[in-house]
Protein backbone atom coordinates (compact mmCIF):
# COMPACT_ATOMS: atom_id res chain seq x y z
CA UNK A 1 0.00 0.00 0.00
CA UNK A 2 1.32 3.31 -0.86
CA UNK A 3 0.38 6.71 0.60
CA UNK A 4 -0.08 9.98 -1.24
CA UNK A 5 0.94 13.36 -0.03
CA UNK A 6 -3.21 14.37 1.09
CA UNK A 7 -2.76 10.93 3.39
CA UNK A 8 -5.05 8.86 0.74
CA UNK A 9 -4.02 5.32 0.50
CA UNK A 10 -3.37 3.78 -2.94
CA UNK A 11 -2.81 -0.29 -3.91
CA UNK A 12 0.12 0.43 -6.09
CA UNK A 13 2.99 2.49 -7.32
CA UNK A 14 1.43 3.03 -10.59
CA UNK A 15 -2.38 4.79 -9.28
CA UNK A 16 -0.38 6.62 -6.94
CA UNK A 17 1.74 8.28 -9.94
CA UNK A 18 -1.64 8.33 -12.14
CA UNK A 19 -3.06 10.98 -9.39
CA UNK A 20 0.03 12.74 -8.67
CA UNK A 21 -0.14 13.44 -12.23
CA UNK A 22 -3.67 14.40 -13.16
CA UNK A 23 -3.58 16.57 -9.85
CA UNK A 24 -0.20 18.05 -11.19
CA UNK A 25 -2.06 18.79 -14.53
CA UNK A 26 -5.24 20.62 -12.68
CA UNK A 27 -2.61 22.53 -11.14
CA UNK A 28 -1.09 24.13 -14.31
CA UNK A 29 -4.40 23.99 -16.73
CA UNK A 30 -5.10 26.33 -13.17
CA UNK A 31 -2.01 28.21 -13.42
CA UNK A 32 -3.06 28.77 -17.08
CA UNK A 33 -6.34 29.98 -16.47
CA UNK A 34 -4.87 32.30 -13.66
CA UNK A 35 -2.51 33.67 -15.58
CA UNK A 36 -5.18 34.70 -18.92
CA UNK A 37 -7.61 36.17 -16.47
CA UNK A 38 -4.47 38.30 -15.05
CA UNK A 39 -3.28 39.38 -18.68
CA UNK A 40 -7.04 39.98 -20.00
CA UNK A 41 -7.83 42.42 -16.38
CA UNK A 42 -3.99 44.19 -17.53
CA UNK A 43 -5.54 45.02 -21.02
CA UNK A 44 -8.37 46.56 -19.41
CA UNK A 45 -6.72 48.54 -17.47
CA UNK A 46 -4.28 49.90 -20.36
CA UNK A 47 -7.31 50.02 -22.39
CA UNK A 48 -8.95 52.16 -19.65
CA UNK A 49 -5.66 54.33 -19.22
CA UNK A 50 -5.41 55.25 -22.58
CA UNK A 51 -9.12 56.06 -22.93
CA UNK A 52 -8.75 58.60 -19.97
CA UNK A 53 -5.61 59.92 -21.35
CA UNK A 54 -7.20 60.56 -24.79
CA UNK A 55 -10.52 62.35 -23.29
CA UNK A 56 -7.34 64.65 -21.42
CA UNK A 57 -6.53 65.37 -24.87
CA UNK A 58 -9.74 65.87 -26.10
CA UNK A 59 -10.94 68.35 -23.37
CA UNK A 60 -7.52 70.13 -23.69
CA UNK A 61 -8.07 70.71 -27.52
CA UNK A 62 -11.73 72.68 -26.40
CA UNK A 63 -9.86 74.28 -23.64
CA UNK A 64 -7.41 75.86 -25.69
CA UNK A 65 -9.61 76.30 -28.81
CA UNK A 66 -12.60 78.32 -26.08
CA UNK A 67 -9.25 80.58 -24.94
CA UNK A 68 -8.61 81.05 -28.68
CA UNK A 69 -11.94 82.39 -29.23
CA UNK A 70 -11.84 84.55 -26.61
CA UNK A 71 -8.80 85.99 -27.21
CA UNK A 72 -10.42 87.48 -30.98
CA UNK A 73 -13.13 89.06 -28.85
Amino acid sequence: QFIGPSGRKYSSKEDLDKFERILQEQGEERNRELAAEQQKRREVVIQLAMEREQKCKIQLRYKLKRQKQQLKL
